[in-house]
């Protein structure tokens, strides 16, 4: 599994309904309209820590997962892609690689710069979104709980099939 240094604002789906109720009233009881509002998370939170949970899930079901630097990652990936025809259903990731090799930031280019996050995309501001909303503003950092219940609900939907090997 990749391992990336840099910084994810992922926020909890509920968060963002409520958010985005919330923006929608401010905007519309408000004098000042806001043009442009991130519904992102305010404290953002290490790539390398959402996946070290996902490692920890996968082996509770029963598989282990090596936590690998991202370009090592990306390599393994595409000698996967050159499988032929059956790559992409053995590994699905692959469909992918196009946007996967457009993520793949040196961290080298990103070093010191606050306004990268995974995957090269750039931190968005959330001063106006935090005003409006009261749910984002007071929003505690990502935790542990919170990508632990993503993978269980991406398990129960079937969308990762977790098997022992």
């Amino acid at each position: 599994m990749a391992l990336q240094f840099q910084v994810v604002a992922w926020l909890p789906l509920d968060v963002a309904g409520q958010s985005i109720v919330e923006m929608a009233l401010a905007r519309t009881l408000s004098t000042p309209t806001h043009e442009m509002l991130h519904i992102v998370h305010p404290h953002v939170t290490t790539w390398s820590g959402v996946f070290r949970v996902v490692a920890e899930f996968y082996l509770s079901r029963g598989r282990k997962v090596d936590l690998v630097p991202y370009a090592q990652w990306l390599a393994a990936l595409q000698k996967d892609a050159e499988g032929g025809p059956t790559a992409m259903e053995r590994n699905p990731a692959t469909k992918l690689l196009d946007f996967f090799r457009a993520g793949s930031v040196e961290p080298a280019r990103t070093e010191g710069r606050e306004n990268v996050e995974a995957m090269g995309f750039r931190r968005l501001e959330t001063k106006k979104a935090e005003a409006a909303s009261p749910t984002l503003r007071k929003q505690p950092p990502l935790r542990q709980e919170n990508v632990w219940k993503w993978l269980e609900s991406w398990e129960r939907e079937g969308f990762l099939k977790l098997k022992p090997e």
